[in-house]
């Protein structure tokens, strides 16, 4: 594994590079970053906020304490965005100019939602607390299918997820692993393991990239392994 940064989180691909935040031990703001996979460069905080919400980000972060890092959000084929954020978890979706289309606030009944994930008009919620995932449809809002249990599931402490290729990648945070769920048939297997918590995990140009905690700092590294 190649280290990219010791205290960077909240990661961003953005073509063949990524975008990241860094915060200091005691989470004080250091800055933001570009990593293009040769070289580290330190960009503005608009920049790294337009290329996450688009151009209407101004609009989308009114909602969210203006501080582009903390929402998980992903963005769909038509450029709209959808977006939550633990201390509410409230879903809200924008156009993509920014306005705000619709707040649900039923998905978050079961807990605070720290991450979600789109496939195929289907939103994945990531309920860390309750160690568990559940999928919901974005026509009715119902639920459609949870994975996991409160106590002794198959998740422990679940932190974000991400669609590559028909498969859901969950960062296992408690199990120190990264696990796919199979969106076919919903079946879980472990791809892969660390020796810490694992909180982000990206796939960009055929690379892989995560965010492991250590004691104290957040180390983000570029992977040279896979399976």
């Amino acid at each position: 594994m190649k280290l990219i940064s010791e205290k960077g989180w909240s990661i961003v691909p953005k073509d063949d590079s990524f975008l990241y935040h860094e915060i200091s031990d005691r989470g004080e703001e250091i800055g933001y970053f570009s990593y293009s996979f040769d070289n580290i460069c330190e960009i503005d905080k608009d920049t790294y906020s337009k290329w996450k919400f688009g151009l209407g980000y101004k609009n989308i972060l009114k909602f969210f304490n203006n501080h582009p890092a903390l929402p998980s959000y992903v963005t769909l084929e038509d450029g709209s965005i959808i977006a939550t954020e633990f201390k509410g978890s409230y879903i809200h979706k924008f156009d993509k100019n920014g306005n705000l289309l619709w707040i649900n606030d039923s998905m978050c009944k079961h807990d605070s939602i720290y991450s979600i994930a789109f496939y195929k008009n289907f939103l994945w919620c990531v309920y860390p607390v309750s160690n568990m995932i559940k999928k919901f449809s974005l026509n009715s809002f119902g639920e459609e299918i949870s994975i996991g249990e409160r106590t002794n599931g198959i998740f422990n402490y679940p932190e974000s997820a991400i669609v590559y290729d028909h498969k859901l990648y969950i960062c296992d945070m408690g199990n120190y692993r990264i696990c796919t769920v199979d969106l076919a048939t919903n079946q879980v297997k472990e791809y892969l393991k660390f020796t810490e918590p694992t909180w982000e995990y990206f796939k960009i140009n055929g690379k892989e990239i995560v965010r492991l905690q250590g004691c104290v700092n957040n180390f983000v590294y570029s992977l040279s392994f896979g399976k």
